[in-house]
């Protein structure tokens, strides 16, 4: 990191910390008055007290995107950045984000149960408003902070005259997907007012039905595979993400009630917040157009296996993908048993004493080699098979698929 974006971004947490500080001051005065009024007026209204409060908070906490940008995005916006300087900012701005998101849904808890009791069933619909809020501006920002600036490694020679490839295709599916956000909005919208309004006379454009929201749902999967392809990192991401959110359900209705309060709300927020992230695939797409030159020296199995991942930023899986395609070829090539599996396969195979996988007469050699496989399999797989690790560094990632591409090449190389 450079000596100049430390301290511009020390600086700039000291403001954003003085900014909001009292960002909340006006709705904790106003609650006070209204409990007050409220006091008078009874327990018959208390949502529409309630709904006031949230709609102040909510107000307050939808700045946050315009302080975050003018401390953090706007200052950097004529200087050059390298991999590591601009992901630090982008970790800097999504974690000041969370804090003032579990800010904000801790003082509207607080706030609304001023009026009708500590019970979060009866605001969800302002917490799912809040975190809503939180899925489309996270996403913004995230894009902010990726575009801000100037990319050093990105930057064209002086000689080249050549025109700037603007990708229509990836800007025709970039205003798919913010249509299809926007009419997401529109059903969360509608749902959130019939909860709140049981029993109200509404006209039929106003209403949602089941079999509606269900074809919403099955038109978007099927739109993602007509336009991206089943192997697309965009058909991916949707279909898996939506598999989750219902097994998540599946396995937990009627066991407690879920973030927002509404499982329909709860459902649909998930599944525009899939959408954001496909939206920032493909922005990160047009950032990113050197993967494939980058991926294209892996052993062809690993780069199948890898590179919608890696595109995708799906670091984890990528790399856990990568070295299980190794052990498999281990398991394949020493003809081992499907029960042979992690660092006993690799020992197994490779025993210097009788090995089914021979890479050198020489026993210490041999033994070189088992160390490291098991290694490998042992320090990289095995943790990625029990929990997250969290690599984010593309460039390590490259590296680590690069490590099982090798070890792929002295299977292949093996009589």
């Amino acid at each position: 990191m450079s000596e100049w974006f430390v301290n511009t971004t020390r600086t700039a947490q000291n403001k954003f910390s003085f900014r909001t500080a009292n960002l909340y001051e006006d709705a904790i005065r106003s609650t006070r008055d209204l409990v007050a009024q409220y006091s008078n007026e009874g327990i018959a209204h208390a949502g529409r007290y309630t709904q006031k409060v949230a709609d102040i908070v909510l107000e307050r906490f939808q700045a946050i995107e315009g302080i975050l940008r003018e401390i953090y995005i706007d200052p950097f916006a004529d200087h050059s950045f390298n991999e590591s300087e601009r992901k630090e900012l982008s970790l800097i701005v999504t974690a000041a984000y969370e804090r003032e998101l579990d800010r904000a849904i801790g003082m509207a808890d607080n706030l609304c149960s001023s009026f009708v009791g500590a019970n979060p069933e009866r605001y969800a619909s302002a917490i799912a408003a809040l975190r809503y809020t939180a899925t489309v501006s996270r996403a913004r920002l995230d894009e902010a902070a990726m575009s801000v600036g100037r990319f050093e490694a990105a930057l064209p020679s002086k000689q080249s005259t050549a025109p700037v490839n603007t990708q229509p295709d990836d800007v025709d599916a970039t205003a798919m997907i913010d249509a299809l956000i926007d009419e997401g909005r529109v059903f969360f919208q509608k749902i959130t007012d019939l909860l709140e309004r049981v029993g109200a006379q509404r006209k039929p454009q106003e209403q949602v039905t089941v079999a509606e929201l269900k074809a919403w749902y099955t038109g978007m999967t099927e739109l993602f595979e007509l336009r991206f392809g089943a192997e697309s990192p965009e058909y991916k991401v949707w279909a898996a993400g939506l598999e989750q959110i219902r097994l998540f359900g599946f396995e937990n209705v009627g066991r407690f009630n879920p973030p927002g309060g509404h499982w329909e709300l709860h459902n649909l927020g998930e599944a525009l917040g899939l959408l954001t992230k496909i939206r920032l695939l493909q922005f990160r797409k047009r950032k990113t157009d050197s993967t494939s030159e980058e991926l294209s020296g892996l052993h062809p199995k690993i780069a199948k296996r890898c590179r919608a991942l890696f595109s995708a930023r799906e670091y984890d899986s990528a790399v856990l993908a990568a070295f299980t395609a190794v052990e498999e070829q281990v398991r394949a090539r020493s003809k081992a048993p499907a029960t042979d599996v992690g660092v006993n396969l690799i020992a197994s195979a490779m025993n210097p004493k009788s090995p089914a996988l021979k890479f050198s007469d020489i026993p210490a050699e041999q033994e070189g080699y088992m160390a490291l496989f098991r290694g490998s399999i042992g320090a990289i797989k095995n943790p990625l098979s029990h929990r997250t690790v969290g690599h984010s560094d593309p460039v390590r990632v490259t590296e680590l698929l690069g490590l099982a591409s090798f070890l792929m090449k002295l299977i292949d190389d093996l009589p």
